[in-house]
């Protein structure tokens, strides 16, 4: 929704500053042309955002995804934009595009910065809390339930810390007298299969599960799950993610 509003403002801004230039030749878009441009600039926004995948890291608002994504996002859109208009016989400036690609990826950038922060303040004062159980060693589970409410720009609620013995007999009496959003369990990697009916009970309650990946402490690659016919694959990747 906001890369839809804040196309259609970059658009509009940039058409009007394409007329308010007192360049040689007139420029008018008739009204028509104008919300056919809006709404393809929009699809096209939207789906090249999917398609690399931007939209599953803004929570992490980090310059090094944030900037580059977006700046190809916009120059992609651009690109198709030229040769949609091209197709209809259409007369664009080129500084309109030139505008409209500067002031889109301003805009789209500032807001990734800003809008998870935004949203995080207004859950912070007035959402609901999101509910959590951490299933591990005492020392691991208390670190980690520190990490989570400090760095969480939501209301994140610790249900309760249970130890790898505690879970199989507790967790099903809480899920059940209580709302849990989300198990994690920040578990060495060998015990992960001894607990695997614990996983299944909360699969069947509609509980998300999650595990923390530390088996490997010095490894500083992403970590994405891809699936190659019906195998999950754990990846560790260096490289920026390029869709295939």
């Amino acid at each position: 929704m906001a890369d839809a509003f804040l196309t259609v403002i970059a658009f509009e801004a940039a058409y009007f500053t394409r007329l308010a230039l007192p360049l040689k030749h007139l420029f008018f878009i008739p009204r028509q042309i104008h919300l056919v441009l809006l709404c393809y600039c929009v699809v096209v926004w939207i789906a090249l955002g999917a398609f690399q995948r931007v939209y599953e890291y803004l929570d992490s608002a980090t310059p090094r995804r944030i900037v580059p994504g977006t700046l190809r996002q916009s120059i992609l859109g651009a690109i198709l934009l030229i040769l949609f208009q091209y197709s209809l016989r259409l007369d664009l400036s080129r500084s309109l595009i030139t505008f409209f690609l500067l002031f889109n990826f301003g805009l789209l950038a500032l807001s990734r910065f800003y809008l998870p922060r935004i949203v995080g303040a207004f859950q912070r004062g007035f959402g609901t809390p999101y509910n959590l159980v951490i299933i591990g060693k005492p020392e691991k589970t208390a670190k980690l339930a520190k990490l989570l409410c400090t760095g969480s720009p939501f209301r994140i609620e610790i249900a309760a810390t249970l130890t790898e013995d505690e879970c199989r007999g507790t967790l099903p009496v809480l899920l059940a007298e209580r709302v849990i959003d989300e198990v994690i369990f920040d578990v060495d990697s060998n015990r992960l299969s001894g607990l695997e009916d614990v996983f299944l009970h909360c699969d069947e309650e509609g509980v998300r599960t999650r595990v923390a990946i530390d088996f490997f402490p010095h490894i500083n690659s992403d970590m994405t799950l891809d699936r190659v016919g019906g195998a999950p694959l754990l990846t560790f990747s260096a490289a920026p993610h390029s869709p295939c």
